[in-house]
């Protein structure tokens, strides 16, 4: 496990300053040139493949029409060729029309911010953590899940941003914010655009899935949900994290719980069954818990921050890291 906290200027410096942190802890480096306006960084460990590229006031290789921002987006693979840009990498995550699916770290500025980055191994995780504003957290991760079952694959990707501009009003606990355009919760996505994936090759589908339902790999019909928020496909909508923030902190005696985010896979007629889960990630209320704050249970420190602004964007949703 490794964890560094720091400050960089713009997207450039942010994942510059990333790459370096996972070179030193166990990820290899296979890609670091220009690429357009900004900086491509391809880095692999063991089965995991992520490809990023830093934005500045671009959009998202999805194309033109979609969200432009300053930030990091990423992009999950299952291999490395060195002739390929950091958008066309073997078995990427992309939709129906083969363009790459991508997840982001956006609102970065060009004055410097904090950042938080963590590794961790058994099974292996990148994430980093930025306060683009104060008080404000965006984040970006890929890594391995813990696998229920036998299959190829749990390999996960997930960030703060989907790609399109739409704002949801329609439920109470989306964050109704038009550059957050759902909960920014890792792995538990309620747009209807993707901003976490994860690879389950189940029932013959060999494509990566989107938590939130979304057709990815070819348009095909089998998708992914999370059971810690739901998706629109999923029909459980706030549920049950809604219902874990109901009942946090515990009355009784002040704790607030941790949830794991569990990965499902559909199997038709909504049908769905556990994929795995995110070991070093938990879900949490912040009602009682400060940014930044190290949560310790047993030997271990975790390190919580909001799914956007406490109290404000994101209310008292968050999420926690584990640090040591």
């Amino acid at each position: 496990m490794a964890y560094q906290t720091g400050t960089a200027t713009g997207p450039d410096g942010l994942l510059d300053a990333f790459r370096t942190f996972l070179a030193a802890n166990g990820w290899t480096q296979n890609k670091w040139s220009s690429s357009g306006a900004g900086m491509q960084l391809c880095v692999s460990k063991g089965q995991v493949f992520a490809n990023m590229r830093s934005l500045h006031n671009e959009a998202a290789p999805q194309g033109p029409s979609y969200y432009k921002g300053t930030g990091i987006c990423l992009n999950p693979s299952t291999g490395f060729d060195a002739a390929q840009a950091w958008s066309n990498q073997p078995g990427k995550a992309e939709n129906a029309s083969g363009v790459a699916a991508t997840c982001a770290l956006y609102e970065v500025p060009t004055t410097p911010i904090t950042y938080h980055f963590f590794t961790n191994t058994n099974p292996d995780m990148a994430f980093m953590v930025a306060e683009v504003s104060p008080g404000v957290f965006h984040h970006l991760g890929f890594g391995d899940m813990v696998k229920i079952g036998a299959y190829t694959g749990g390999q996960y990707a997930t960030g703060s941003f989907a790609f399109d501009t739409y704002t949801y009003t329609s439920q109470p606990d989306y964050t109704n914010y038009a550059n957050d355009r759902y909960i920014g919760i890792p792995l538990s996505d309620v747009s209807y655009y993707p901003a976490s994936f994860f690879k389950a090759d189940v029932d013959g589908v060999t494509g990566w899935r989107s938590v939130v339902g979304t057709n990815l790999s070819g348009g095909t019909t089998d998708r992914g949900g999370s059971i810690t928020i739901g998706s629109s496909s999923f029909n459980a909508s706030q549920e049950p994290f809604s219902i874990h923030l109901d009942s946090s902190p515990i009355q009784f005696n002040g704790v607030t719980p941790m949830m794991t985010p569990v990965l499902y896979v559909e199997r038709g007629s909504n049908i769905y069954s556990p994929a795995g889960y995110a070991e070093h990630i938990r879900l949490l209320s912040l009602e009682q818990l400060a940014p930044g704050e190290i949560v310790t249970l047993g030997a271990d420190d975790w390190m919580v921050f909001p799914a956007h602004s406490k109290g404000l964007h994101s209310a008292f949703k968050g999420f926690a890291i584990r640090k040591t």
